[in-house]
């Protein structure tokens, strides 16, 4: 694990608030809110990043790491969690075409 990934979650586990979602990788768990993030910077530090070229945006890991610790709490079924991270996905593309590039010229 990257060292910001272990430095954000000493940070974040103190005021975690149950033991729902599982951190990826570890027998430990947290809220979802916090696996969610924990799972999502650790992702990240590792480098598995998908990228759509065309808005250069890196839908899946936000998506994924929010509706596997989200579904983990609400026990979602396995399709339910596919549909979800389908939907997701979508919605970060069409967001993101709607917006890109020009969204770069006005300070994002």
């Amino acid at each position: 694990m990257a060292s910001s990934a272990l430095k954000s979650r000493a940070a974040t586990l103190p005021f975690s608030t149950s033991q729902t979602s599982t951190l990826l990788g570890c027998s430990e768990k947290t809220d979802f809110q916090t696996a969610a993030l924990l799972n999502g910077i650790a992702l990240t530090n590792a480098d598995y990043d998908d990228t759509h070229l065309r808005t250069v945006i890196h839908p899946s890991g936000a998506v994924l790491c929010a509706i596997l610790a989200y579904g983990e709490l609400k026990r979602l079924s396995g399709k339910e969690i596919l549909l979800a991270f389908v939907v997701g996905v979508e919605a970060q593309l069409r967001i993101g075409n709607s917006i890109s590039p020009g969204h770069y010229k006005v300070g994002w």
